[in-house]
């Protein structure tokens, strides 16, 4: 990242921002009311707006590939992502290459390539609906003239170098489409042979995966470029938004940067807020 950024000389960000939030949790939107910087101008995306549009879905055909991503592909990337919180993510990779090498002398030891899959069956309304909450957000966002888009789920806890730190990567640019996972969440930690942090605490990922979608960044080639496969292909609705964002960033070559320390918590993970799960809905 260090090699490919330089510092716009503009004291605004160059940004949109877009909050995701269910609206019975009232506590949540209160929160980031009063901590996100007014000058952010967040603009908030509830299931009241996504149940307006007509958002295109499909289900499962059993097909070879994903978004144009190959089933074994995804399943090797998710494996190498769950292995990561107990190795070095090099190691996860090489065994990764390793599984699907056997995998191809012996087709019967399939489930070493895709034993990381998910079921592929339509996922819960509200769960689809979150989704297309990100979507919409996505969608808002085409056209706009700013270089980075911002999301937000409404359970994030802002950390003091939050604002710092989304101020200076909205001034940043690159040649390639970049996701940028200012969230922890799932144990998934920077592991010792990954790159070290550059000036903004961030560090490259290989390979392009995510870390839950609390709060993620996405430069204008990215947002463009994922519009441009959702629309081809459909969004499924039998994957959750962080999985679907993690194969979009091999669909359309993303580079993927985790922050380290990160600069958002998710608090429905942390304790922080009761898990909604289950509760509305489902």
């Amino acid at each position: 990242m260090q090699n490919e950024t330089h510092h716009g000389t503009a004291s605004h960000m160059s940004l949109d921002v877009y909050v995701i939030h269910y609206s019975p949790l009232t506590e949540r939107r209160k929160y980031l009311a009063l901590s996100l910087p007014k000058k952010f101008n967040a603009e908030w995306i509830t299931e009241k707006v996504v149940k307006q549009e007509d958002f295109v879905v499909r289900d499962f055909f059993a097909d070879n590939n994903i978004l144009g991503v190959p089933l074994w592909r995804i399943s090797e990337d998710l494996g190498i992502n769950s292995r990561s919180r107990v190795k070095p993510r090099i190691i996860s990779r090489i065994e990764g290459w390793a599984y699907r090498m056997i995998w191809k002398l012996k087709p019967t030891k399939e489930n070493l390539v895709f034993g990381a899959m998910p079921s592929l069956k339509r996922l819960p309304n509200p769960i689809v609906e979150v989704t297309h909450m990100h979507i919409h957000a996505l969608e808002k966002s085409k056209g706009s003239a700013k270089d980075w888009v911002l999301i937000l789920e409404d359970d994030a806890i802002l950390c003091e170098s939050f604002e710092k730190i989304v101020e200076e990567i909205s001034k940043s640019k690159f040649k390639d489409p970049v996701w940028v996972n200012l969230n922890a969440g799932a144990g998934l930690l920077r592991t010792r042979f990954d790159p070290k942090v550059n000036h903004l605490g961030l560090f490259q990922v290989r390979p392009p995966t995510t870390r839950c979608a609390t709060a993620y960044m996405m430069n204008r080639k990215y947002v463009e470029a994922a519009l441009d496969k959702f629309t081809k292909f459909g969004v499924p609705n039998f994957l959750p938004i962080d999985v679907i964002m993690q194969v979009i960033n091999r669909s359309i070559g993303a580079k993927s940067f985790w922050s380290d320390p990160s600069v958002v918590l998710q608090g429905s993970e942390d304790g922080t807020y009761e898990s909604q799960l289950g509760k509305y809905r489902f």
